[in-house]
């Protein structure tokens, strides 16, 4: 919220006219390991979008607030849940992938696979892996997806919001380049190395011989641990200093939860009526190919996690 609504950079571009598409990305490198019983009554769908994912994507959706209290904070949030498009059961396939690990390794721990954990029934059809298409059906997001995904043994731990910003009407160096210039990215890191990184196009200084010119997308980078020089605090201190002092911003409110749910549940009615089973991913990958279909059949791409440099374009001068 300070980085939205203290800086006058961002708001007059956060919406539907500047920013093309936003990315939601909170993934974990281990498996469910003793959880299985839990596990495979509830899945990633409501083990982790129905709470930290949606309460991200709220945080960036919303209107402002008009004050910093609880209830008008709550109140906004509430108000991007119920703008969400509903997704009919008939159609999740076409905006919801689910998936589950399969037999393999990642970050020297070895699986069987989901259906091997212990606790968890051989035809289980639970997600450990889910991504999502979201369209947020209101004046400020309007056509604007939303791209959320969580899954258990991926390759790296990590919590990000990607918000991709809208190429210029006229990108003057396309013409002369050998690739698409990219497009700028406004990185929110929630966990590790918590922080804000801005992607932007530089010029490689000198030339690129043969007539050429290089251009390489750079990041400008702030980390709140070396620009304090303090650890943030675990997220869970955080929560409970609240409810110590009685701050219930962070806290979920009954109709918070209740609107969050009326997404979710046309969903999971969805995959019960559905005859299509989780798709099979190797640990550690970024899940099946049918997450990224989902992505990439709209004209757009994941972004590589990990702050995986770009290529250097060559540009003819």
């Amino acid at each position: 919220m300070v980085m939205r609504f203290a800086n006058a950079i961002f708001e007059p571009m956060w919406n539907y006219k500047y920013i093309d598409h936003v990315q939601i990305t909170v993934s974990e490198t281990l498996g469910v390991g003793t959880r299985g019983g839990y596990y495979n009554n509830s899945g990633a769908l409501r083990d982790m979008v129905q709470n930290h994912i949606f309460q991200l994507m709220a945080l960036v959706a919303m209107e402002p607030p008009v004050a910093l209290d609880a209830i008008s904070i709550r109140d906004e949030k509430v108000k991007v849940y119920k703008s969400v498009r509903p997704i009919r059961p008939g159609a999740v396939d076409d905006f919801v992938v689910r998936g589950q690990y399969s037999e393999g390794e990642a970050g020297g721990t070895k699986t069987g696979g989901y259906l091997k954990e212990k606790d968890v029934p051989p035809d289980s059809k639970t997600e450990t892996f889910v991504a999502l298409k979201l369209l947020i059906d209101n004046w400020r997001w309007s056509g604007t997806p939303f791209y959320l995904r969580t899954g258990k043994f991926l390759p790296e731990k990590l919590s990000e919001v990607t918000v991709r910003f809208r190429s210029p009407p006229l990108t003057l160096f396309q013409k002369q380049c050998d690739a698409p210039v990219y497009p700028n990215d406004l990185i929110i890191r929630v966990q590790p190395e918590e922080g804000i990184s801005w992607r932007l196009n530089g010029k490689v200084p000198g030339g690129g011989g043969r007539g050429q010119m290089n251009i390489k997308s750079v990041a400008l980078d702030f980390l709140y641990k070396t620009t304090f020089n303090v650890e943030p605090p675990e997220a869970y201190e955080r929560l409970i200093i609240d409810a110590i002092t009685g701050d219930q911003t962070l806290f979920i409110r009954g109709d918070e939860a209740e609107a969050a749910w009326a997404v979710i549940d046309p969903i999971e009615q969805g995959w019960r009526q559905s005859a299509t089973a989780p798709h099979p991913y190797a640990p550690g990958s970024w899940g099946p190919k049918r997450a990224l279909d989902l992505i990439e059949l709209d004209g757009r791409r994941w972004l590589p996690n990990g702050n995986t440099p770009e290529p250097i374009l060559a540009c003819a001068l």
